[in-house]
C-alpha cells in the first residue's frame, strides 16, 4: 500500500483507532510492551515514540506510573494526532 493510502486510511479510523488496537497487537505483545517500558524507562528517559498515533503508549507509561524526562509522539496522521 502506497504511503498516502496507509495515511488515509489511518486518518479514517482515527476516531476508533484506541479500541481496534488491543485486537490487532494481541495481549501477548501488550504484556510484553508494559514488561519493556518497566524494565527501561527511569525518571531521565527520553522517549522518541515513531508512529505514535493517538498517543497509546504515552498513556500506557502514564497509567504504570513510568517516568520520564521528555517524551516527544511522532505521526504523519492528523487525525490520530488530534486524538493524542
Amino acid at each position: 500500500m502506497a504511503p498516502s493510502s496507509l495515511k488515509l486510511v489511518y486518518n479514517r479510523i482515527a476516531w476508533l483507532y484506541d479500541g481496534l488496537r488491543p485486537l490487532w497487537v494481541g495481549r501477548e505483545t501488550e504484556r510484553a510492551l508494559d514488561a519493556l517500558l518497566n524494565e527501561t524507562l527511569r525518571g531521565s528517559s527520553h522517549v522518541l515514540d515513531l508512529g505514535c498515533g493517538t498517543g497509546a503508549n504515552l498513556k500506557r507509561i502514564k497509567k504504570q506510573g513510568g517516568g520520564f524526562a521528555t517524551y516527544l509522539g511522532i505521526d504523519h496522521c492528523e487525525r490520530m494526532l488530534a486524538r493524542a
